[in-house]
């Protein structure tokens, strides 16, 4: 990324969708542009299970908690197929608002990737502050320094989500 960045000679403005993969097709020529297009296909494929995933262990502990039983039914293969039908529809849902634009895309995964990051940091200094000096007296975190990183992630979220209201 950072020797794509560095190019003097890219116009950044036309390929903004496809910047990485056409800088590959100027270096070795079109097999390598379409390798590395396949391969970034890849790790994005990979972002989007992971996203999948998380979120439906996120629904599944929350619905366990506050008795949400429709949502944790499961299936004969032990799937719990309400949570990713769910899933499976809002996310197209968000394709189809967004026209699958990829910079749109990005961005709303950047500020839910920022906001998670706030959100895990925000429940590890409330954790620290309440019960922490207690219960978990062998992890010695500073708690001045997870409140400084917590405060930095804030802004950035602050920042984007100003920045990229969708």
């Amino acid at each position: 990324t950072a020797l794509v960045l560095s190019h003097p000679h890219l116009d950044f403005e036309e390929h903004k969708n496809n910047l990485i993969p056409y800088y590959a097709l100027l270096l070795n020529g079109d097999w390598f542009g379409a390798l590395l297009a396949v391969v970034a296909s890849i790790a994005l494929i990979m972002a989007v299970n992971t996203a999948y995933v998380a979120s439906s262990e996120l629904i599944e502990r929350v619905a366990h908690r506050y008795g949400f039983d429709f949502l944790i039914k499961i299936n004969r293969w032990d799937s719990l197929y309400v949570i990713h039908i769910g899933n499976a529809f809002f996310y197209s849902l968000i394709i189809l608002v967004t026209s699958g634009q990829q910079s749109v895309l990005a961005e709303m995964y950047a500020v839910g990737l920022v906001a998670s990051f706030v959100i895990n940091m925000g429940s590890l200094l409330l954790y620290r502050y309440q019960k922490g000096k207690t219960e978990a007296q062998e992890y010695t975190t500073n708690r001045l320094g997870t409140l400084l990183i917590f405060l930095l992630l804030l802004s950035c979220f602050a920042y984007l989500a100003s920045h990229r209201v969708y």
